[in-house]
């Protein structure tokens, strides 16, 4: 049984036990006892489970008591083993929808326009786009750089989900192609560029830690000037991308200009990673940055040319070669108003990216061993971004000239595969079985797929087989699909975490946006002030809340000092 399971919708058949519940517990309801249960098995802290009838409280104490660091799901499954009641027990949990409230059938969100639990079904796969048993055993043995990668992460940030490390790994895999590969489809080109955001509560999965890990594994495979610079406002996004030189470049460090020059010959491929992505989102709600929308809508398409302004004190802006790549953590409570923001579903921009959620329960895993980042990852990495793909060459100063990409083939069966997991897809949003907000969404999962299946395929070849053709094989596909289809779970769990927001997270957002607006920094009474938290109570949770965000690496408390009286303590962004 697996924590996905937990969450499948099904008409819940009568519990265990539940017979006379409602004499011994006036407002206890039948589906209470496994609600509870698989609640605690998705990782909620509950409180008392003595108002349950058995077996449900005798089994909600063990499961707490047993834990110790285990998967709440291998202590219930050992809980089980022997009992004679054991597979009705199971039943009544896994047609638990855990998104419902125990006294209430089914509750809804007003903001979010429709039933939670609704938007959290996950829909299964018809079966003309299921894999066999035997392709998905099969594809295990694809990707082996990414296994490595997800493996070392693991060790170095045991507290991140898994589905966390193996992201990032593809978000590393994305840069380093940087537009130099390619499968035609129809008419156009499609290139294995992704957007992705990781979605989490802050402290709980520690959503940065891996973020950093990944940030280090490209810098060590001296593909750091395939990045954006750290914290790049949205509105130099453009400048960025092109090979123009920006008009205070006299005045930087030379360190800073030797950067610059190094990254010009990838100017237009590059990744933007973010260290608190719901900034991008903002920007995106801001009148003076209107066009930033529709150039990271164009931008992941990877236009030939894309000219992005025109103004009469820098002319005009042009783009060439364009491929981006997008990753950043945020939390659910900063996603929540863009999720609420009916445009972004219907644009294309929810589409485009990736959600990733945690798939387990949050872990308390103490640091690891000191840890050095293998040259079995760096190395690779290295390998095929700067040998095995063509690079760009500058032909005269300040004119680069970019490589032609590599065409890569595919198996005649893994057509068909593709076609069939679209039919699959085609399916669910024709039959309605998903809300209406999801179907842009759903509808660029077979892209998402392909996507992932030639970065798959590029990191075997340039390891494996570069003296052959670069080919798309049918294990590649399979594997692609099924990390596709985590992707689509972690779609409706998006939904259901930010729907469950705590007082901390709605106020971590506030917090981010007083600071953005003030650069020096601002001191703790001054935001208690702001916030209308003055009250010894809540001045202790604004302080605690600070001190998380610090340890996050969100925030910063510093000196800041004034033009006249003495000098203050202030918490500034670092994002």
């Amino acid at each position: 049984m697996t924590e996905k399971e937990l969450g499948a919708p099904a008409e819940a058949p009568t519990p265990v036990g539940a017979e006379n519940c409602a004499v011994k517990h006036p407002n206890y309801t039948p589906n209470a006892g496994p609600q509870h249960i698989a609640r605690l098995i998705a990782g909620e802290q509950l409180a008392s489970a003595a108002d349950l009838p058995e077996p449900w409280r005798g089994l909600a104490q063990q499961l707490i008591a047993s834990r110790n660091g285990r998967s709440a799901v291998d202590v219930f499954e050992d809980l089980l083993a022997g009992r004679p009641d054991a597979a009705e027990i199971l039943a009544a949990v896994l047609a638990v929808r855990i998104d419902a409230d125990p006294h209430v059938e089914e509750y809804g969100d007003e903001s979010l326009d429709q039933p939670v639990a609704d938007l959290v079904a996950i829909p299964e796969l018809p079966a003309i786009a299921r894999l066999p048993e035997s392709l998905m055993q099969q594809a295990a043995s694809t990707g082996k750089w990414l296994n490595d990668y997800i493996a070392f992460a693991r060790l170095a940030s045991p507290m991140s989900p898994p589905i966390f490390h193996l992201i990032l790994g593809l978000v590393l895999l994305s840069t380093a192609i940087a537009r130099r590969v390619y499968l035609r489809v129809s008419n156009h080109n499609l290139y294995p560029n992704i957007y992705a955001l990781i979605v989490a509560h802050s402290t709980l999965y520690a959503k940065t830690t891996a973020f950093e890990i990944a940030r280090k594994v490209l810098d060590l495979s001296y593909l750091a000037l395939l990045i954006l610079p750290v914290g790049i406002p949205p509105q130099s996004l453009i400048g960025e991308l092109t090979n123009r030189q920006p008009d205070t470049f006299a005045s930087w460090e030379q360190g800073d200009q030797d950067d610059w020059r190094k990254e010009r010959k990838f100017a237009a491929q590059r990744a933007w990673l973010m260290d608190e992505a719901a900034g991008l989102l903002d920007a995106f709600d801001q009148k003076h940055l209107a066009d930033l929308l529709n150039h990271v809508l164009k931008l992941f398409d990877c236009p030939d040319k894309i000219s992005a302004s025109s103004t009469i004190i820098r002319g005009r802006q042009t783009v060439r070669n364009a491929y981006l790549t997008i990753c950043g953590p945020t939390t659910p409570s900063a996603m929540r108003s863009h999720l609420n923001n009916r445009s972004h579903w219907g644009n294309g921009l929810f589409a485009r990216f990736i959600f990733v959620t945690p798939d387990r329960p949050p872990q308390r895993i103490f640091y690891p061993n000191e840890i050095a980042i293998p040259a079995a990852l760096t190395d690779p990495l290295r390998l095929l971004a700067l040998e095995r793909l063509p690079l760009p060459r500058e032909i005269i100063p300040g004119e680069i000239q970019f490589p032609q990409a590599i065409r890569a083939g595919y198996e005649d069966e893994v057509w068909r595969r593709w076609e069939a997991y679209h039919a699959g897809i085609w399916e669910l949003i024709n039959q309605r079985l998903i809300p209406e907000k999801f179907y842009a969404s759903y509808g660029r999962f077979h892209t998402i797929a392909m996507k992932i299946a030639l970065q798959l395929a590029t990191v075997d070849w340039a390891s494996d087989t570069p003296d052959q053709p670069l080919t798309v094989t049918l294990r590649h596909w399979a594997r692609a699909q099924m990390i596709t289809e985590e992707f689509r779970s972690c779609l409706h769990r998006m939904i259901a975490d930010a729907s469950r927001v705590s007082e901390d997270d709605d106020l971590e957002p506030k917090i981010i946006r007083f600071l953005r607006q003030s650069p020096r920094g601002l001191s703790a009474r001054e935001l208690a002030n702001l916030l209308s938290m003055t009250e010894p109570a809540k001045r202790d949770q604004l302080d605690r809340l600070l001190e998380r965000m610090r340890r996050d690496g969100l925030v910063i408390l510093e000196e800041r000092k004034g033009q006249r009286g003495p000098a203050a303590l202030a918490w500034r962004l670092l994002i």
